[in-house]
């Protein structure tokens, strides 16, 4: 019997770009949706969301916490998650780059701008939706799939949600169908949903996304 790695959750730095962008997206190009819009998986697409997430973490912005599961001496990153806090209304009312106009977004090279501008603008008006409310946001959660199975996405799910606890807000997110059970596992219900009709694009089947909610903990 194999013993899985003991996963450890710590602060990403701006070096780990690269690496969380190859784990974000090898994750991500599993599904038909992704290829979709991005197309398939490649090393200019690593480059390119690696500068971007190494940027992002540069600007150290307080709201915004970027968390890696790693495992072993060498601390291999196996998962990314982003977690944003947003703990005053007044301080979400603001612009933030939780949403953007998707006219004006600049999309990876390549990018098929029809799907992207109706799946990214779905998500959007969700984010809208909560700007000026207290409430912990989950903008991403991937796991290389080499290593899903082995507590990488749970340990990055209580991270965040033990702070959501902490400060007595709700938290949210946007699900897939992948990890969807995980999400219901740590107490989130279904509140909206979207579908992107694949077929649309040569493909087979629809493509669910599901606005979750977890409901302010009381301690």
């Amino acid at each position: 019997m194999t013993i899985p790695p003991k996963v450890r959750v710590l602060p990403a730095e701006p070096r780990d770009g690269p690496a969380l962008a190859k784990v974000e997206i090898d994750a991500f190009s599993e599904g038909a949706l992704s290829e979709i819009m991005f197309g398939p998986a490649s090393d200019e697409a690593i480059a390119y969301r690696g500068k971007e997430l190494t940027e992002l973490i540069e600007k150290k912005d307080p709201r915004k916490h970027y968390v890696k599961a790693v495992v072993g001496d060498d601390e291999k990153i196996i998962a990314l998650g982003i977690w944003q806090f947003f703990l005053d209304e007044e301080g979400n009312s603001a612009n933030c780059p939780e949403t953007q106009d998707v006219n004006k977004k600049e999309w990876p090279p390549g990018a098929n701008l029809e799907a992207c501008k109706f799946f990214f603008g779905n998500l959007y008006r969700w984010r809208e939706e909560r700007r000026g409310q207290r409430h912990a946001f989950l903008s991403v959660l991937v796991t290389d799939p080499a290593h899903q199975g082995i507590g990488a996405g749970s340990a990055l799910m209580k991270y965040g949600l033990d702070i959501a606890d902490r400060e007595k807000i709700p938290s949210w997110l946007e699900s897939s169908r992948k990890g969807y059970p995980l999400y219901r596992k740590f107490g989130f219900q279904d509140t909206k949903r979207f579908t992107f009709d694949l077929t649309r694009y040569g493909r087979e089947g629809k493509s669910d996304a599901v606005e979750m909610v977890r409901p302010q903990r009381e301690n």
